[in-house]
């Protein structure tokens, strides 16, 4: 375990950030507090999945959603929909 995330985040002095959680066999990287991770890194996710030697923290790339697979992403996260499926998605949202 590199910790190289926990550091960018600690730069990037975010709010809730990443540490080192657990002890012995089972420690990992984690968000404290059982946080979000979407909270936890608002300002550093970028460089956090750019220096992530494993990709265990990577991007999302042209994933729709989690039940369809109609609909794409665009470069900054917004949904676009074939015109087929009448500008509706079925599919659940990214937040």
């Amino acid at each position: 375990m590199c910790e190289a995330c926990v550091h960018v985040a600690e730069n990037a002095q975010e709010e809730l950030g990443l540490a080192v959680v657990g002890r012995g066999f089972q420690v990992a990287v984690g968000v404290p507090f059982n946080g979000e991770l979407s909270k936890a890194i608002r300002v550093a996710a970028r460089r956090c999945a750019e220096v992530c030697p494993t990709g265990a923290l990577a991007f999302r790339t042209q994933r729709a959603c989690d039940l369809c697979e109609s609909c794409t992403l665009t470069a900054n996260g917004q949904r676009t929909l074939p015109e087929s499926d009448g500008g509706e998605c079925n599919g659940s949202s990214l937040e």
